[in-house]
């Protein structure tokens, strides 16, 4: 009986340490710790490029687990889209991805913060890198890059923006990888 229960805890425990999601080789956390608060994945989806180039594996971290878009990019609560890289891209190929995404969500607006965010990329992203985009209300939006912090950028608008960008009408690589951000995959 104390065998039984010593494996039965050692499996519990495992299993909360385990990631809660396995997309394309990538493991994924359950939760993230943003702005003091720890919020739950909401969903995962991979990046391609021409049908069948993979470029980063996303979770979507919401406070408010939901499937639908437009109350994820709205909601005025902590966040975030974790990238994981699965190949190198230039930091001018994030640049191009990132004026293409505002070019539908903010094409006339906010340009002084897209052009602080195109700021912190200046180096190539290479397999295994990891960038975090942590939403915080009242402060903004925090870019780090393989735990080390760029900047951050605030506005909840600037938010809606860049997160319209992989969930709103036209997400890059198609809507596979926004359905699985939002856990609809």
């Amino acid at each position: 009986m104390k065998h039984a229960s010593i494996v039965l805890i050692a499996t519990l425990l495992l299993a909360a340490a385990a990631p809660a999601a396995e997309l394309d080789g990538v493991k994924i956390a359950d939760s993230a710790e943003v702005g003091g608060a720890t919020i739950p994945l909401n969903g995962v989806g991979l990046r391609k490029a021409f049908v069948f180039a993979k470029v980063y594996v996303a979770g979507l971290y919401l406070a408010t687990k939901t499937q639908d878009a437009k109350k994820a990019i709205d909601t005025d609560e902590a966040k975030r889209i974790s990238m994981h890289f699965v190949r190198e891209i230039s930091h001018d190929q994030m640049n191009e991805g990132m004026d293409d995404g505002f070019a539908i969500t903010a094409p006339h607006s906010l340009t002084k913060e897209k052009a602080e965010l195109k700021g912190y990329f200046t180096k190539p992203l290479k397999e295994g890198d990891v960038c975090n985009l942590d939403y915080v209300p009242g402060t903004g939006t925090t870019v780090t890059i393989n735990g080390a912090k760029k900047g951050t950028i605030p506005g909840a608008d600037f938010m809606r923006a860049l997160w319209g960008i992989w969930l709103g009408s036209n997400p890059p690589g198609g809507t596979a990888l926004r359905d699985g951000m939002l856990g609809k995959s």
